[in-house]
């Protein structure tokens, strides 16, 4: 089997290995069309194109950040893998508690503006089908990850997760700016309800992250610490 054969049958067979490589090929998604925002907010002058790339920009630090530790993670074994994944875990947390941050900014900009993206229609069905897709892959990787002790292929998992539900907060919002009256049309409490509660599943993602991994963190020390007096080896178990 040639170099490509085994490169193709990893990605197939390795869970961890497919979710690094299909994160990078998001990643590189993720930051050619927040340079294309860059581009559209200098263009236009425009402050919705601006936040909008600020929003992506930030994403992909997160994500980027995350595939370059799960790839130096990987030279470490046992307890020191466990314990640097969990850091890590916590904070992608973190960070993606800051992505909540410019999301809120972004959800307030477009509610108060009645600013939002227009597509055409084609576009806009496009953009759905594949909204669609990527939240039911999203939620269902993100279970999925969960059989693995690889902390960082979680927190792979939840960014996409994080990244799905926004999309289609922003799908339906351009969809009413498509075919509908705008964002600040007839179903303007819809676009709040739906921005808040897209808000609010990003953060309790966030959130959920932190404390896991700092109980799990702090427990880990103090096993450390018992069986290190008692001059035992521990083995971490879930």
């Amino acid at each position: 089997m040639g170099r490509l054969g085994k490169f193709i049958s990893k990605i197939v067979h390795d869970y961890p290995f497919r979710t690094t490589i299909v994160s990078a090929v998001a990643f590189a998604i993720n930051m050619i069309y927040a340079a294309w925002q860059g581009g559209l907010a200098i263009y236009y002058g425009s402050v919705w194109y601006t936040v909008l790339f600020i929003y992506y920009a930030v994403f992909c630090l997160v994500r980027g950040f995350t595939i370059a530790f799960e790839r130096r993670a990987g030279k470490n074994t046992g307890l020191d893998k466990l314990s640097k994944s969990l850091t890590y875990y916590l904070f992608t947390g973190i960070m993606l508690v800051l992505l909540n941050i410019v999301f809120a900014v972004m959800l307030v900009y477009m509610i108060a503006t009645g600013t939002a993206t227009r597509y055409g229609v084609i576009p806009a069905i496009v953009a759905a089908v594949y909204a669609f897709y990527k939240l039911c892959v999203a939620i269902g990787n993100a279970a999925y990850a969960k059989k693995y002790d690889d902390y960082v292929i979680r927190a792979l998992r939840n960014i996409t997760l994080v990244d799905a539900v926004v999309s289609m907060f922003a799908l339906e919002a351009a969809m009413m700016e498509t075919f509908g009256d705008g964002v600040r049309g007839s179903l303007f409490i819809l676009v709040v309800v739906s921005g808040v509660a897209a808000e609010a599943v990003c953060l309790a993602v966030a959130v959920y992250m932190m404390v896991t991994s700092s109980i799990k963190l702090r427990r880990l020390s103090e096993k450390e610490a018992e069986e290190s007096s008692d001059g035992e080896e521990y083995e971490y178990t879930e």
